[in-house]
């Protein structure tokens, strides 16, 4: 198949074209019918003709030659419908490869629609008034002077010939014969070349579900938010295009939602093309093949690019995914495939794959600074540059955001509306596998030693800097895998493991996400590994921090291998090591018992944070935080004497101040000893330390 130029549009053929190629017709069919009557003695009498079979109808078939038809003495004149240079056949026969033969079957399939005397014409050929259509044995009765010329005709029925295999004709059957030969098949042509041939506007019908036509312009290639390199990858693989004069296939792969689809859109442009995008979600398994094939004649007919969104689909199954590669190497379109995979095996070395990354900081503070021009927003460097550094999001994610922010406010939005806005396109596939906590906890909530807060403060910086380190710095050259910041908060329970994670959560501005083990762990072999699998596919690009919450119970300490659980249970061990060192984002474990974790882990972390027992003084901090300026409290509680006879952990105190409150504001409205009293032995019963309960509080009566 020989290929059009990437700018030339395959225009709807001339009327004048057409009804010279039918009156040709016209007249090989007044001949066909003068030869048909001679050979049947004359014109139709009989009005049961074409409705009853005679003997001596029977009799004048018998003497007729095997394989040659009763008109077959004007068969094999000149073509019907003649190549000219320029014409809308000789467009045809080049693009798809047909002979003038084929041409001609295709013209004759046409017939009905345009004009359904030709019905009435072909009933009368066929001897039947059932027979409106023409059938294969028609067409060789019409087109071929018989002999070698028919089994030669006959060959280009084939489903691998040019008619059938790019889907011009279609070779339909009577729905009551049960076997029929090929012959007795009528020859239709497919609705697509005849809305193309007519120049009826719009897609395919069938296309209609799946396609989408777009026309320029579009944003310029220089202007989308690519490194460079790609930028002149991509400048490389248009001159490719059209340069060369075999099947050209772009295989653009990233994260969901990147560039790759303003980056079509862009090549389209600088062909000259408008683009036709497929969307492979949208095609029924059943259907890939036909619907890909008019596709492909789609952008033929139309000049278009055409761009197959969700190409990974279809990669999933390799013998379906053999054919489409036989259907794309076939191809003389350009064709542009977006995935989130990288190009699958059956089309290695065979299409131009290019990766989409991700954009880098500097991209996406341009990315941030266009949106907010766009919608005539003071641009703030500072701003920009935080948002840019904060969320790691898409092009098109920072340009709905930014449109989220101008419709929550009335005036400019401000740092922390465009914050909330950005969180919005974070971490939607994260909800169906984890839960999302509502952090609300900061830095005057907390209360640890200097050490711990010192760490925590320094987890911050090194997300908040990350960028500059491994990219401005290069310090990302030189590591692989482990750009991610892994944290292990370690200590007994209520020491403030959660709160610290809400607190980071918030001086980050990102959503915390806990993962539930009950939707992790799995019994069966290999389902923990699929559902881990799926947390950290959905943490990608989620800008959120993951926390997992009791890590030894999936982190735990490999073992010795004694038996076969043995050995599947150091397995997802070591999976999970490995998609902890893959992950780039931020991922914290919390755990009571430490020790129990594999070394392995500890090797990995970016922090380990012990969280203790509150000491006196620490206790007596939280204590002056329990309760909130609003609530009344007496003066008679002595939280100096909390701090000092109650040896709880931080979570303690506060379901203590709040069973205070509760009690209070049901009994007085203000919290007196009485209140706190009855709180303290609640909680000491509630963790099985009722033997501990001090003097102080024991001699109390609850109300």
């Amino acid at each position: 198949m020989v290929k059009r130029s990437a700018r030339e549009k395959l225009l709807p053929c001339k009327w004048e074209e057409l009804r010279c190629a039918f009156k040709r017709l016209d007249k090989q069919l007044e001949a066909a019918i003068a030869t048909f009557n001679a050979t049947h003695g004359g014109p139709v009498t009989d009005l049961m003709r074409g409705l009853v079979i005679t003997p001596e109808q029977c009799g004048t078939l018998l003497r007729l030659e095997p394989g040659l038809s009763p008109m077959a003495s004007r068969g094999g004149s000149s073509p019907l419908w003649p190549r000219i240079e320029g014409s809308t056949a000789e467009r045809l026969a080049t693009l798809f490869c047909l002979e003038a033969f084929d041409l001609d079957v295709l013209l004759l399939s046409l017939a009905c629609e345009l004009d359904l005397r030709y019905e009435r014409l072909f009933a009368y050929l066929q001897d039947d008034v059932t027979r409106k259509r023409p059938t294969v044995d028609l067409a060789l009765n019409l087109l071929c002077a018989g002999g070698t010329s028919r089994a030669e005709g006959r060959e280009r029925f084939d489903a691998s010939a040019p008619l059938l295999r790019h889907g011009l004709i279609e070779l339909l059957t009577d729905p009551h014969a049960a076997h029929p030969p090929l012959l007795s098949r009528y020859v239709c042509p497919d609705a697509q070349i005849v809305r193309w041939l007519l120049g009826s506007p719009g897609l395919d019908a069938r296309l209609a579900s799946a396609c989408r036509l777009e026309s320029p312009p579009w944003a310029r290639l220089p202007d989308l938010f690519l490194p460079a390199a790609v930028l002149v990858a991509l400048d490389s693989w248009v001159r490719r295009v059209r340069q060369s004069s075999a099947t050209q296939c772009a295989w653009l792969h990233g994260p969901k939602g990147g560039e790759g689809l303003r980056a079509s859109r862009a090549v389209a442009q600088m062909l000259g093309s408008r683009l036709l995008r497929l969307d492979a979600t949208r095609v029924n398994v059943e259907e890939v093949e036909r619907s890909l094939r008019l596709a492909q004649n789609e952008a033929w007919f139309g000049g278009s690019l055409l761009c197959i969104e969700h190409a990974e689909t279809w990669a999933a199954d390799d013998r379906l995914f053999d054919r489409i590669a036989g259907h794309l190497a076939g191809s003389s379109c350009s064709v542009v495939m977006l995935s989130t995979q990288r190009v699958p095996t059956p089309l290695l070395g065979s299409v131009y794959s290019l990766e989409m990354p991700m954009p880098d900081s500097p991209q996406r503070e341009r990315c941030w600074s266009a949106a907010l021009s766009g919608h005539h927003h003071p641009v703030d460097a500072r701003v920009v540059q935080t948002l840019a550094t904060s969320y790691r999001l898409m092009p098109a994610q920072v340009a709905a955001a930014v449109a989220d922010a101008h419709l929550r406010s009335d005036d400019a939005p401000s740092l922390q509306d465009l914050r909330c806005a950005a969180r919005t396109q974070c971490g939607n596939a994260l909800t169906a596998v984890s839960i999302k906590v509502n952090a609300r906890a900061t830095w005057d909530d907390i209360v640890l030693p200097n050490d711990a807060v010192a760490q925590l403060r320094e987890l911050c910086t090194q997300v908040e800097q990350s960028e500059r380190v491994f990219d401005a710095w290069g310090f990302g050259r030189k590591l692989s895998r482990g750009r991610g910041t892994t944290a292990l908060f370690s200590g007994g329970s209520g020491t403030g493991k959660t709160m610290a994670a809400e607190v980071i959560a918030n001086a980050l501005g990102m959503d915390l996400y806990r993962i539930d083990l009950a939707r992790v762990v799995n019994k069966y072999i290999g389902e923990t590994e699929k559902n881990l699998d799926r947390v950290f596919s959905a943490a990608e690009g989620a800008n959120a921090i993951l926390f997992f919450d009791e890590a030894d119970a999936l982190f735990g300490r490999r073992s010795e291998v004694n038996d076969a659980h043995d050995r599947y249970a150091n397995i997802e061990v070591s999976y999970l090591l490995q998609k902890m060192e893959e992950y780039d984002g931020i991922a914290i474990l919390a755990s009571n018992l430490a020790d129990n974790l594999d070394d392995a882990f500890t090797r990995r972390l970016s922090f380990a944070i012990h969280f203790p027992l509150p000491d006196e003084a620490t206790r007596l901090e939280i204590w002056r935080r329990a309760w909130p300026a609003e609530a009344r409290v007496a003066e008679s509680v002595d939280r100096g004497a909390l701090a000092r006879e109650l040896k709880i952990a931080g979570g303690g105190i506060k379901n203590i101040a709040l069973g205070a409150a509760f009690s209070a504001a049901g009994n007085g409205g203000v919290i007196d000893d009485e209140h706190v009293a009855s709180a303290v032995r609640r909680e000491l019963h509630k963790v099985g330390r009722a033997s501990t309960i001090p003097p102080r509080f024991a001699a109390r009566r609850a109300p």
